[in-house]
């Protein structure tokens, strides 16, 4: 491979972590700033914010966090490490898409709000979301 091809992976790949990172770090900063501005108010978790106008926001980040992690390889297993960077990541990553999908439930009432809700229920959906 040419050096110019390996740079442009090593840069690509840089970019690609520095872009998790980046979205890490904007998503409770704009449901804070978000909920203070249109709601007057920050809600009391950040996945509480599934259940307001932020849900797009809130799903869309989670799911591209999820696929950043799960795409990610990390390094190898080390002989004194029992799990990899990439299985952690993985698991990271699903559970982002768990999280994202499997919203917490509903405050102060039984409504259903998502395809999830509607398959399993409000209070098992609720418990997928947690763990």
């Amino acid at each position: 491979m040419p050096p110019h091809h390996r740079d442009e992976m090593v840069l690509s790949y840089s970019r690609g972590r520095n872009a998790l990172g980046f979205l890490g770090m904007l998503l409770p900063l704009l449901l804070i700033f978000g909920g203070i501005m249109q709601l007057g108010k920050v809600e009391p978790s950040i996945s509480d914010f599934y259940h307001t106008t932020f849900r797009d926001v809130f799903v869309g980040t989670l799911c591209a966090i999820g696929v950043f992690l799960v795409s990610y390889r990390g390094y190898p297993k080390s002989r004194n490490e029992w799990i990899s960077d990439d299985r952690v990541a993985t698991i990271a990553g699903l559970s982002a898409f768990g999280v994202a999908f499997f919203p917490n439930e509903v405050p102060g009432g039984q409504e259903v709000t998502s395809f999830a809700q509607a398959v399993f229920g409000i209070f098992p959906t609720a418990v997928l979301h947690y763990v």
